[in-house]
Parts: C-alpha cells; sequence; structure tokens
C-alpha cells in the first residue's frame, strides 16, 4: 500500500474515522494519528506537489533470503528507504546493514516493538509524501515501478490519500519460460 501524509477533506455525511497509525513522540507520549476519509475524498483547492517525496518502510523479520533483492527492487523508486529489523535470528541484520553501508538511502535500525516503525518515518508526517509499505519478500515489476513514479511525480494522485495494488502469490516460478503461475 502506498499511503500519503497528507490531511484529507469530506463532507460530514459520508465521514468515518480511521486510525492510520500510533507514533511515540519523544519524552514517551504517544500520539494518535486519525484521518477523516470519506468516499471521494479531495484535498484542499490549489495544494499542490511540490515537494513530494517517495519514502519506503520495511518491516522485516528472518527475510535473509529475499531481503537484498526486495530491497534494491525499490531503491530506484524510494527517495529513502527505511529497513527495520524486528529481532531477526538469521542474516537479515546484517544484510541490512550491507545494505545501508552501500546506499545512502537505505537507513537500517533494530527494533524491540513492531510500532518502532513508525519513528523512522516519524519526520514525513504532515509532509509532501508518499509512503510505501513494503515487505522483505516482495518484488515489483521494476518497469511498472518507473512508470507509477513518473505518474506520481505528474501529480496525476495528488487528489489521493492511499492507492492499493493487486498482488500476485507465486507459487510456481520457471526461469527458463519466465513464466509464473499463482493467484490473487
Amino acid at each position: 500500500a502506498l499511503l500519503r501524509n497528507r490531511e484529507v477533506h469530506s463532507s460530514r455525511e459520508s465521514r468515518r474515522r480511521v486510525q492510520v497509525s500510533c507514533l511515540e513522540l519523544e519524552g514517551g507520549s504517544v500520539d494518535r494519528i486519525d484521518f477523516a476519509l470519506a468516499e471521494g475524498a479531495r484535498l484542499e483547492p490549489g495544494q499542490s506537489q511540490a515537494l513530494m517525496q517517495i519514502v519506503g518502510i520495511m518491516q522485516v523479520q528472518n527475510e535473509d533470503m529475499y531481503l537484498e533483492r526486495a530491497a534494491r527492487n525499490v531503491l530506484d523508486f524510494c527517495d529513502q528507504l527505511f529497513i527495520a529489523d524486528h529481532g531477526s535470528s538469521d542474516r537479515t541484520g546484517e544484510i541490512a546493514e550491507q545494505l545501508s553501508r552501500s546506499s545512502p538511502k537505505v537507513h537500517a535500525r533494530k527494533i524491540a516493538n513492531p510500532r518502532e516503525s513508525s519513528r523512522m518515518i516519524a519526520e514525513y508526517a504532515n509532509t509532501e509524501t508518499w509512503v510505501l509499505g513494503v515487505d522483505g519478500d516482495e518484488i515489483y515489476d521494476p518497469r511498472g515501478l518507473g512508470l507509477f513514479k513518473q505518474r506520481l511525480l505528474d501529480g496525476e494522485f495528488d487528489d489521493w490519500w492511499s492507492i492499493f495494488g493487486n498482488v500476485c502469490n507465486c507459487t510456481e516460478f520457471d526461469p527458463t519460460e519466465k513464466r509464473a503461475r499463482g493467484f490473487m
């Protein structure tokens, strides 16, 4: 899912409250961030994508087989990529650190609680930022990502706050035939 850190406005008749995330702030206080969400919600007229950026967040645990490929797969799409390793017992943490040393766009951190990953992207709250949640074993079509990024940069989704794509769960892959089978 791709989420946008900006306020969305809607009519009272169709409004419902959705808790998006809970950030623990410095000093131990907790701040809940709620967005008003409605069918057909729109941004205020005149708001723009002037400083739009794309930030990726990966919350991983024991993903050493896939992590490097999954992270490198989204590096060109993301302006920054944050990897939160939640108690891995394999080489996931080591791979995440290697990735952060090899690219200034990658930031790796070990976390004790899954909620801590929100701290890694807290500075982007209330900015012109899209946040891409990436699973540690998720691979995207590189050509499709490039095309989609251009659509984001061109402002096609300026009125949107959340975008979900289709996922194909691969159960078989034949590299010789370049064919995959699976389900959606």
